[in-house]
């Protein structure tokens, strides 16, 4: 079954609220299975579609309710400065999960499959960890990753949406098409 960019988007937002909320999108109920976080201020949540047994792996992006600092200067800056992403460790851990669960979620404990979506910072570790796992996705003006930890530029498995006007989305080369609106 296909996920609709509707629920990406929300999965995307869902995974700032530190209450899940199993939201309902597009009709289709989703639960948070698993929580990530890490020192380095990596947190990403593994929600699976309990009617599909489909699992979404959504990376927060930069926050500006907690260390502001730290995510802005240190993690986004190190980015755009030296190409460095000090939470693309705890995104993998959290996709080595999501595919180590999805192998046995289906109905008669089949494979089920796993995807990815990010807003901004958490934009960019979706497509790292797409190129990487070969994952489809779609980010949400994520900062573009292509160039970063080897990530390749272009491609199709995901879709990244970018507002024109919008900053951090312009920033980079981004891994998959990207629609601007």
């Amino acid at each position: 079954m296909s996920i609709f960019s509707e629920t990406y988007a929300r999965l995307a937002d869902d995974v700032y609220n530190d209450k899940r909320l199993e939201p309902r999108v597009n009709g289709a109920p989703f639960k948070a299975i698993r929580v990530v976080e890490n020192a380095s201020g990596y947190y990403g949540v593994i929600y699976k579609n309990v009617v599909t047994h489909e699992l979404v792996v959504a990376h927060r992006g930069t926050e500006f309710d907690g260390d502001k600092l730290r995510d802005l200067v240190v993690t986004d800056g190190q980015m755009e400065l030296i190409e460095l992403n000090q939470q693309l460790d705890g995104a993998r851990e959290t996709v080595e999960l999501a595919r180590a669960l999805a192998r046995t979620m289906g109905p008669g404990r089949t494979e089920v499959t796993v995807t990815a979506t990010g807003h901004s910072l958490g934009g960019a570790l979706a497509q790292m960890t797409a190129a990487e796992y070969g994952l489809r996705g779609e980010t949400f003006n994520a900062y573009g990753a292509a160039g970063l930890h080897g990530t390749p530029a272009g491609g199709a498995q995901v879709i990244n949406h970018v507002r024109a006007t919008d900053m951090v989305s312009a920033a980079g080369q981004h891994f998959g098409s990207v629609r601007i609106y």
